[in-house]
């Protein structure tokens, strides 16, 4: 589908993001990490409310990386927007994956969503009182985007190459035809 939607679409046949490439994901959530870090310069030492903003870019950017990793794996659309906000269970499917994050950003993860931390920083911040520290959310969004970066093109680099198809240096190659004896 291309936007502008045609006359026969209507915003209500088709829900945003459905059409939206893990590619488009990763430059997405690339661009909220990046917002997220210049807020974070401009606004440290400002008080806790100017971080709001930085926070709700960080773990947005955060939610982008997985919902892209996810569908780097094959989910649909359908199946990442059914989590909602749900760190910890992109965190373990994409654990499941092989998706190597640290520990402590395993934990944040889950940590964040049962505060329900997304929801708090985008309607109610002046709660976030006793959330997770701001740097602690910065490191979060570091290490998950190095890694979904590094796992995504990785894998991205081994499907274009294709597998090796010659004969290690320094090792005889036997070829099988239907009269050798091994045939």
């Amino acid at each position: 589908m291309t936007w502008p939607m045609t006359k026969q679409t209507t915003a209500m046949e088709v829900y945003p993001g459905t059409e939206t490439s893990k590619e488009e994901l990763l430059v997405l959530a690339d661009h909220y990490r990046e917002a997220a870090e210049i807020m974070y310069r401009h606004n440290i030492g400002k008080g806790l409310l100017s971080l709001a903003p930085t926070r709700l870019c960080a773990i947005h950017a955060v939610e982008l990386y997985l919902n892209a990793f996810l569908r780097h794996l094959g989910f649909g659309p359908d199946a990442i927007r059914a989590m909602q906000h749900d760190l910890t269970k992109r965190c373990e499917l994409a654990r499941e994956a092989k998706l190597m994050l640290r520990k402590r950003t395993i934990v944040h993860l889950s940590e964040m969503t049962e505060a329900r931390e997304y929801l708090l920083s985008r309607y109610a911040p002046a709660l976030l009182t006793s959330e997770s520290q701001i740097s602690r959310v910065m490191a979060t969004l570091a290490d998950v985007s190095k890694k979904v970066r590094v796992a995504v093109d990785r894998s991205e680099l081994s499907i274009k190459k294709g597998p090796v198809s010659r004969p290690l240096p320094d090792v005889p190659v036997i070829r099988l035809t239907a009269s050798s004896p091994f045939w």
